[in-house]
């Protein structure tokens, strides 16, 4: 017991560095976005990665405040498609969401 409560105290320890080290990084955020990346970071998960499936064009997982910019992005951009642009896009296949690059399998819902 006493090994699992150091080795959880230390995972605390390296995620809360690592946070610090972000937030320097990262610069600006608003409070909704700091209060999010800090319950994601309280559920033992890392900054540098995000909740919705979304990598970076260098095939890795895209860090947890751009991704969530760019999530917010994409539902604005969808909130204001015409209904023909929205039928074109759902004819297009792409209303399904994200896939596995690997096998092309559907991971995940897209977040609106």
């Amino acid at each position: 017991m006493k090994k699992t409560r150091a080795l959880d105290k230390s995972r605390k320890d390296f995620r809360h560095r690592q946070l610090k080290e972000y937030e320097a990084k990262i610069g600006i955020m608003t409070e909704d976005e700091r209060k999010e990346l800090y319950e994601w970071v309280a559920t033992n998960k890392s900054v540098h990665d995000n909740p919705y499936y979304i990598y970076g064009e260098d095939g890795h997982p895209m860090d947890y405040i751009n991704a969530i910019r760019c999530n917010r992005e994409l539902c604005e951009e969808m909130r204001n498609l015409t209904s023909e642009q929205l039928a074109e896009f759902e004819r297009e296949g792409d209303v399904k969401g994200p896939t596995d690059l690997l096998t092309g399998e559907f991971i995940g819902d897209l977040v609106f």
